[in-house]
Order: C-alpha cells, then sequence, then structure tokens
C-alpha cells in the first residue's frame, strides 16, 4: 500500500486528534469518578485525596458516602432548608435537590424523585451512589470490595413476624419492651442476618461471629463487645425464660444497621424477689450504751424501733396489694416494703429481721405486680444518712436511692443524687424522742438534734392537698419541699388525705403513690419523672380511726386521673398494722 506525502499528513492529523480526544475522555472520566475501599476512610475524589469519617458501606445494592464530606469536592453547593428540614443541594447546572432528613424523600427542582432513602449512620447522613450521580455527575467505583453492610429491621408489636431488610422472618418468642427500648431474643435474630452464636464460659458470654468480627454478649450487663471495641448502653442485656434478650440499640451497633419497631408491645419490668440479697453486719452498732422506752430504743445514741413482719402479717399484706391490682386491672402496680434502720444498725443480737418478712410478701405477690428491691440499694448506701437517728422515718436520701431502684426496674435511669439542689436545715429532733418521752432514750435524742437535707425537684411543681378523692375540697397549698420546716414535715407538707401535684417534667405519665408518712419524701422524688403525681394516704378515708368518713375508691380515682402506675409503698410498721392493711383494703370497696 502506498500512502502519497498528502495522505500521510492528513493520517498524522487525524491520528494525534483521536489521540488527544482519547486522552481528553479518559482524563474526563477519571475526573469524574470516586474511588472507595471497602474498610477504608480515605477515598478519591477525581484526583484529589477525601478524608471520609466513615466507612463506606452498602444498602441494598448501593454503596453509601457521608453527603456533607463527597459532595463539596465534586463542586456541589450545600444549604439547609429550616421549613421542610432538608438538605439543599446545587450543582453546575443550577439543579436544585432537597433531600428530607424526615423521611428521606428526595425532589429535583420541586418535582420528587425516586431514590433510596439517605442513611444516617454513627450520626452522619450518608446517600446511595446513584444519588451522588444524580446530583453531582460522579459516578462511584470500588477498589476493594465493600463487606459492611446497613440494614433495617422492623419488628412488629405482639407478633412473631419481622421483617429482615426486606424478607419476612418468624421468631419463637415475640418482642417487648423495656426502658423503652425493643427486647428480642438474641437466638429468634441474629443466625437470621448471618450470624453462628456460640459460647465462651470463661467470660460467660453468647458469642456472635461474622465476616471476621466477633461481638460478645454478656447476659444483664449493660455492655457489648466488637472486636477490641466495648460498647456501653442505657439497658442492659437480659435473661427471661432462659433465653437472652438484646435491646433495639444493641443490634444497631452489632450490625450497623437501623431498628424500627411498630404496633403496641408487652412490656417488661425486671421483678427482684429480694432471694440473692442479704444485709452483713458491716454497719451494726456495738450496742454499748442502750436505754428504752415507749417502744424506742437509743442504741449508741441512735434511736431504733424493733417492728418484726412475721408471715403472717406478710401473706395478709400480700393479699391486701393483690386486691389493689385485681381492682385496677389496666394499671401497672408496683409494691415497696421498705425496712426500718434497725435492719442495718442495730447489734446483732437486737435486730427482727425484717428481710425475711419481706421476701414472704414479695413471694406471694401475683405475677402482675411489680415488687422493687428497696433493701438492697439502701444497705448499699448505709454509710451515708439514709434515716434519722432520732426519727423513725428515713431520710430524703434514703428514699432517693430506693426511687432510683424503681426506674431502673422500669428501664430508666435517675439523675445523679449530686445534680439536685440541697438545702438542708439544722436543729431537727424527731418522733422518736416524741414517743419516748420521759425515758432516758428521751434524753440522749434531745441532745443529739440532727440535719436535715432538703434536695429540690428539678421541675417546677404546684401541690395542693384535697380532702375528698374528687379533689374539690381544698385543704392547703403545699410545697413539694418545704425549706422554711427544718423535719420531715418538710416533704410533701406531711400527710393529707390526697395530695396533687402537677410538673413542668418532660413527661406525660401519671404516678398514683399509696403511702403512710414513709411515702412522703419518696413521692418528692417521683415529681422529677411524671407529669402529674397524686398521693394518698388511706387513713385519711372511709372511717379510718372512726374519724375520716369521706370515701375513696381506687379503681374510679386511678380511671379519673388517667394512672399509668400504682406505686404502693409501707414500712414494717403498716404492713404489720391490721388497721392500715384494712384500710388499704376498703379502698377497692
Amino acid at each position: 500500500m502506498i500512502i502519497r506525502r498528502n495522505s500521510k499528513k492528513k493520517f498524522i492529523v487525524i491520528f494525534t486528534v483521536i489521540l488527544v480526544l482519547s486522552v481528553i475522555t479518559v482524563m474526563s472520566a477519571s475526573a469524574n469518578k470516586i474511588t472507595v475501599e471497602g474498610g477504608s476512610t480515605i477515598c478519591k475524589v477525581g484526583k484529589t485525596q477525601v478524608s471520609i469519617p466513615t466507612e463506606p458501606f452498602t444498602f441494598k445494592g448501593q454503596v453509601y458516602l457521608p453527603i456533607d464530606n463527597i459532595l463539596p469536592p465534586c463542586g456541589i453547593d450545600m444549604g439547609w432548608d429550616n421549613d421542610t428540614s432538608s438538605i439543599i443541594c446545587k450543582n453546575k447546572n443550577k439543579d436544585v435537590f432537597l433531600i428530607s432528613t424526615i423521611d428521606g424523600s428526595v425532589t429535583l427542582n420541586g418535582e420528587k424523585k425516586e431514590y433510596l432513602k439517605p442513611v444516617t449512620r454513627e450520626g452522619i447522613i450518608c446517600i446511595g451512589e446513584k444519588l451522588i450521580d444524580a446530583i453531582s455527575g460522579y459516578s462511584v467505583e470500588v477498589d476493594k470490595k465493600i463487606t459492611d453492610e446497613y440494614k433495617e429491621f422492623t419488628f412488629v408489636g405482639k407478633s412473631l413476624e419481622w421483617d429482615n431488610n426486606g424478607k419476612k422472618c418468624e421468631m419463637k418468642t415475640p418482642c417487648y419492651l423495656y426502658g423503652g427500648n425493643i427486647y428480642f431474643s438474641v437466638d429468634d435474630v441474629l443466625p437470621k442476618i448471618g450470624y453462628t452464636l456460640g459460647w465462651q464460659d470463661d467470660i460467660k458470654a453468647v458469642v456472635c461471629v461474622k465476616n471476621e468480627d466477633i461481638i460478645y454478649i454478656i447476659s444483664q450487663k449493660y455492655n457489648v463487645w466488637v472486636n477490641e471495641k466495648q460498647y456501653i448502653f442505657e439497658t442492659p442485656s437480659l435473661i427471661r425464660d432462659d433465653r437472652l434478650y438484646i435491646s433495639g440499640d444493641m443490634l444497631e451497633k452489632i450490625t450497623g444497621g437501623k431498628v424500627y419497631k411498630t404496633g403496641e408491645f408487652e412490656i417488661y419490668y425486671m421483678r427482684d424477689l429480694l432471694e440473692n440479697t442479704t444485709i452483713d453486719n458491716k454497719y451494726r452498732l456495738a450496742g454499748k450504751s442502750v436505754a428504752s422506752g415507749g417502744g424506742v430504743t437509743a442504741v449508741d445514741g441512735f434511736g431504733m424501733e424493733f417492728i418484726g413482719i412475721s408471715d403472717t402479717n406478710a401473706q395478709n399484706y400480700a393479699g391486701v396489694i393483690n386486691a389493689i391490682a385485681k381492682a385496677v386491672p389496666d394499671v401497672q402496680v408496683f409494691n415497696i416494703a421498705v425496712p426500718t434502720a434497725s435492719e442495718f444498725y442495730a447489734p446483732l443480737s437486737m435486730k427482727s429481721n425484717q428481710l425475711n418478712g419481706i421476701r414472704t410478701i414479695y413471694k406471694n405477690l401475683d405475677k402482675n405486680i411489680v415488687p422493687i428491691n428497696a433493701v438492697k440499694p439502701l444497705y448499699e448506701h448505709a454509710g451515708e444518712k439514709i434515716y434519722f437517728a432520732t426519727d423513725h422515718h428515713w431520710t430524703q436520701r434514703g428514699a432517693y436511692y430506693v426511687y432510683a431502684e424503681f426506674l431502673k426496674v422500669k428501664g430508666l435511669t435517675m439523675d445523679p443524687l449530686s445534680s439536685f439542689e440541697n438545702k438542708a436545715g439544722s436543729g431537727f429532733v424527731g418522733s422518736l424522742a416524741g414517743f419516748s418521752k420521759g425515758s432516758a432514750a428521751e434524753t440522749i435524742l434531745r441532745s443529739r438534734p440532727e440535719i436535715v437535707e432538703r434536695f429540690i425537684p428539678k421541675y417546677a411543681t404546684v401541690g395542693t392537698v384535697y380532702e375528698d378523692m374528687n379533689m374539690t375540697k381544698t385543704l392547703r397549698i403545699v410545697n413539694a419541699v418545704n425549706t422554711n420546716t427544718a423535719s420531715y414535715m418538710a416533704f410533701i407538707g406531711g400527710d393529707g388525705p390526697v395530695t396533687a401535684f402537677y410538673t413542668d417534667a418532660p413527661s406525660n405519665e401519671v404516678a398514683v403513690i399509696v403511702k403512710e408518712s414513709f411515702g412522703n419524701a419518696f413521692a418528692t422524688w417521683a415529681l422529677n419523672n411524671y407529669k402529674r403525681v397524686y398521693v394518698i394516704d388511706p387513713r385519711k378515708f372511709n372511717g379510718f380511726g372512726n374519724v375520716y368518713y369521706n370515701k375513696f375508691n381506687i379503681a374510679t380515682f386511678c380511671k379519673n386521673v388517667g394512672c399509668n402506675d400504682l406505686i404502693m409503698i409501707n414500712y414494717p410498721g403498716a404492713i404489720s398494722s391490721g388497721g392500715i392493711r384494712q384500710a388499704i383494703l376498703d379502698m377497692t370497696k
């Protein structure tokens, strides 16, 4: 073949043009690519190296990247639309994309478009590769396989069916709620999403393995280990019917996915029948000085009443609480039996063993009633001022620790005691000095005035004492904590028939507390977690003592006020009193 001189020139020019266009095309293609690697937080936008705060992951077949980090290097202007809670993205073509952070919807120049929704992972909003391409014109290429996959799981209340990233699966046991968190059996869920389960005996943990990731779940603990990293949760894993349950929060951390729930679920409360609770002699007084009078014994200057709880009284009291629960079947009933100071501080030879009586009460309660272990938290803090030495009541500090235990059973956490304002008052000599009037015990107790700690609720409250259950006859206005009174009367103004508190607490729940005076200090703490709190003294109604003849019916009252939690709280003196037990029972009639 002969190529003429002019033809040669034309060929060279054409070849050069093709070569240049090829180079430009390659450069253009390279410039409009985002290159990512699995397990890496470094990617390339064109030829620019970019650091991203979370590794790329896949969701329903697409690669996802952090929107705030990946779009600006692509030349996209970003902003925020406060009216629609949407991210604004504008490209060089002046197209405007709105990405809703509420429902994940996407609009282009006002027209709704169908893209996979954004995903929030570790608090970072990420979008899929097709949406990235639509906004920026940049395609996503993967250099190293991405094994990290985001998934979504939806659980349906009181159903054995759940949605595993679009696939319907079955469980053997239903989910439930604890502390506002959804819980499900490890055996029902993790194998369905690719985890192999095992057991590591030395640390007593369930071991879950997938893609070389090793997860350790220790039963009834607040932590989960993923490889070498520990995560702490607000509620623990739980054992129920010999099965290990984990929370939705735990599953999200383990899988990197998102848990959704729909419908109504059973609410679970942890029951503690005190079977594993013990009291040793760590805080017991020596008993070198003992003086008695009027049913009061001053032991080394500490006044005490020695009140036992017989099996008969314990069983009868449990029967009364069961009757209350039957009267309010739609209300969750809690029972708190509070020991006296002698249980922790009396010399061993003098103590009356209230612990066994409380165990008997709790073992005889119907299963729909939730008992609260007051003994354990009080003993754990017995080195603090949890009881008065001159008065038969506990202190507000002691009541705090039991209230915190109550919230824990509900799956909630109480604010630290140190976070509450404490206005202490001095010079208090309490009821035990009066009970022992004229005796050596009185002389000892009156010589030892005490400090009264007064912790102020965090939320504004309005308190009113009413004479009747319909709350039409006002007796007085009261403060939740009266800092002008250095005595036990500082707490909700003492005993009233119905004391109603309206609070600014961030809650819609209503608590009704049925008590004798031990419940007064306890009630001050409830004002931090309930929108309304009603404190009822059964000794002020239904003919008690042939004095108080106003009628009170617990079922009618709870219905009228929309009660969520009915808390029955008493100390051994009330538990062992046939008159007070009858007064509580009369509330069911």
